[in-house]
């Protein structure tokens, strides 16, 4: 066979192959020598493959009330006590006190900055566990900090970050109609920024707790009025106090016989009822917003008096985030002095 006709063999094989490849539905892959500068592809997965090492995501965990001290209310700067059994969380709430520990196992120094903040701090701050032990973050605030691991007992590294919720949301964090957001951490090594990894923060809404007035219910005071039915609507979560079984005849804050305190216990039971189910649902929370109305306010504030207000599991700042008050009489009113009086009498209306 001549040289012409091989050379046309040649060719027309090479284009029969370049033919194959582009008309094929059969996924091709190659290997390229990493001498090239390629990274070898997996036939399997097509799917880079990279020796260096992944950095995986921080644990996010709760330290009320295992890691706050009773009497500061500070975190416990104990990077032992940090690394023991913590209940996990995947958000919080925007109250400024239910803090959460971003902890990873790591050798190097760590960045965390808290992606598209903004100068008013809206999505909340970042500290490493010393500083809050000191309370410099309220001084200082941050929205990215530098953490060097630490050695635990066992020799493991440990690097842990302390993130702050706002005191408030705002629309860059929860829009208007929604319980919950989301901010987003990111979590580099200092040494080498393409090893990261991202966290997203559930950021919820404070829960509402309502109590109702003197000689009522939730039923009348806050149902009948769609006052509940407009505070859902704005994406807040409404709990009930109810301590209509009573009414008037517990509005004291001293114990009153086996009666007890009844209205301030309806306001305490609701709190840690509404409190628990966020954490059942992942959810670090140590405060309620109350609204309250006419002598329901004075049980609030009954409640702000007892020695349990303030302990660990709100981090020494009290159960109440905000209370906001209506028709309360907080000086006092004309009619309580002669209802007092003319509490045994008998009167007859026809």
């Amino acid at each position: 066979m001549s040289k012409t006709i091989q050379n046309r063999y040649k060719i027309r094989s090479f284009l029969l192959f370049l033919i194959l490849i582009f008309s094929s539905t059969i996924p091709l892959y190659f290997h390229f020598n990493s001498v090239l500068g390629q990274p070898p592809v997996n036939g399997n997965t097509n799917t880079l493959i990279t020796s260096s090492p992944s950095l995986n995501p921080p644990v996010i965990v709760d330290p009320n009330p295992k890691l706050i001290d009773n009497k500061s209310g500070s975190l416990i700067n104990d990077i032992n006590l940090a690394s023991t059994d913590h209940d996990k969380r995947n958000g919080t709430i925007a109250d400024g006190v239910s803090k959460l520990l971003l902890i990873i196992s790591y050798k190097n120094p760590l960045n965390f900055s808290i992606v598209n903040d903004n100068t008013n701090f809206s999505k909340g701050t970042l500290s490493i566990l010393s500083d809050s032990f000191n309370n410099s973050i309220l001084s200082t605030k941050n929205s990215s900090v530098i953490v060097k691991p630490l050695p635990t007992a066992s020799g493991t590294p440990l690097a842990v970050a302390v993130y702050a919720p706002p005191s408030y949301p705002t629309s860059t964090t929860i829009s208007s109609n929604k319980t919950n957001g989301t901010v987003k951490i990111l979590v580099h090594d200092v040494t080498n920024p393409s090893l990261n990894s991202e966290v997203p923060i559930s950021l919820y809404r404070v829960p509402v707790v309502l109590v109702h007035g003197i000689w009522s219910n939730p039923q009348q005071s806050w149902a009948n009025t769609k006052f509940n039915e407009t505070l859902k609507n704005f994406g807040n979560n409404v709990s009930f106090a109810n301590y209509s079984k009573y009414n008037a005849e517990t509005f004291d804050s001293i114990l009153i016989g086996n009666k007890g305190n009844y209205g301030i216990d309806s306001i305490r039971n609701i709190t840690k009822e509404t409190l628990q189910k966020y954490h059942d649902k992942g959810i670090a929370a140590s405060q309620v917003d109350v609204v309250a109305h006419s002598m329901g306010g004075l049980m609030a504030r009954g409640f702000i008096q007892q020695e349990d207000y303030k302990n660990s599991n709100n981090s020494m700042h009290g159960y109440i985030h905000r209370l906001i008050t209506v028709g309360t009489p907080h000086y006092g009113g004309d009619l309580a002095k002669f209802l007092i009086d003319n509490e045994n009498n008998t009167y007859c209306v026809s």
